[in-house]
């Protein structure tokens, strides 16, 4: 297990300029441009029969319908944003929202040393053991599970990481989140471990994620997302594209009876590019020189087969 950490560092604007990807390939956009589909298309999509929004409006006004919603996650999302844009929509409408934060609920950081230490191995070494832990060690659950929501507020929302663990009847959100756009914002410092207050070295961040945070987060997601009611696109920096979870469902059904081709992720390595540069659409080549060279390698790995949400179908049908 090695982990590659990118040569430079990609700011991504928004209202402020912040560092949040360290990475030379461009995100994924919301919504891929006819040029990016000529020669290899490295957004292959399946069609839905049904509708992927674009945008907080869309879904703020789906959660002030069902009043009480927990919003749950993969670690590494970026749930400050997605709380200042949803309170942005809030606004607008003249809602009043009671806010529940998951990490309200987490456990003392140095508690939660002790509960994944023994699964991360010797401080020289990658290797560790998968960890025989649950999401819900790394809460405080009786104080979780005691938290209602307060008929005072036209909405009331608990969100983070676990936000299903509390029990609450309300209709449920998931925003997942693919491993590789997780690992440049790790690479960026712009993330932390479960349960950490700050971010370490990439190295060890990665071990932890590897054997300790990915394996609770897909026990976790794997029980809820059957539940789920809406299912969400975390990877984007300033846009967000969700749908109801049950097409999704149905997607997934019909694509697992067909063949399908996963998501290409370029990351650096020490051979191809040769291939690269020759069947993928040059403006793609230019906006993402990691395509490029001796310096570059392609992977193919489904960034979200794993998980329930495949964001990749958001490139058309959008609203």
């Amino acid at each position: 297990m090695e982990l590659k950490e990118s040569e430079e560092t990609e700011t991504i604007a928004s209202n402020a300029s912040t560092t949040l990807r360290n990475t030379k390939q461009e995100i994924m956009p919301a919504m891929a441009e006819a040029t990016d589909m000529r020669g290899y298309n490295i957004y292959p999509s399946h069609s839905l029969e049904a509708t992927i929004y674009n945008g907080y409006e869309t879904l703020v006004k789906w959660i002030v319908g069902k009043k009480t919603v927990v919003i749950d996650g993969y670690v590494g999302t970026f749930w400050n944003r997605i709380v200042a844009d949803l309170s942005r929509e809030f606004e607008k409408q003249g809602t009043r929202v009671n806010w529940c934060f998951m990490d309200d609920f987490l456990k003392p950081e140095a508690a939660i040393e002790q509960l994944v230490q023994p699964f991360l191995g010797s401080e020289d070494s990658v290797w560790g053991t998968k960890t025989s832990l649950q999401l819900s060690d790394f809460y405080q659950m009786d104080a979780l599970v005691n938290r209602k929501p307060n008929p005072a507020f036209s909405v009331n929302i608990l969100i983070g990481t676990g936000a299903a663990l509390s029990g609450w009847e309300a209709a449920m959100i998931y925003i997942d989140l693919p491993k590789n756009e997780l690992q440049h914002r790790m690479n960026a410092g712009a993330i932390t471990n479960l349960g950490k207050s700050s971010p370490e070295k990439p190295a060890a961040m990665y071990k932890r994620f590897y054997f300790v945070d990915w394996v609770v987060c897909n026990q976790h997601k794997a029980s809820v997302l059957p539940h789920a009611d809406v299912l969400a696109d975390g990877q984007g920096i300033d846009w967000l594209t969700w749908a109801y979870a049950r097409d999704i469902r149905n997607g997934l059904n019909a694509l697992s009876q067909s063949v399908f081709r996963p998501r290409p992720w370029f990351t650096p390595g020490s051979w191809g590019g040769g291939s690269g540069s020759r069947n993928i659409s040059r403006k793609l080549i230019k906006r993402n020189p990691i395509m490029l060279g001796l310096s570059s390698s392609l992977h193919l790995k489904m960034a979200w087969f794993s998980s329930m949400v495949a964001s990749d179908w958001k490139c058309r049908s959008i609203a």
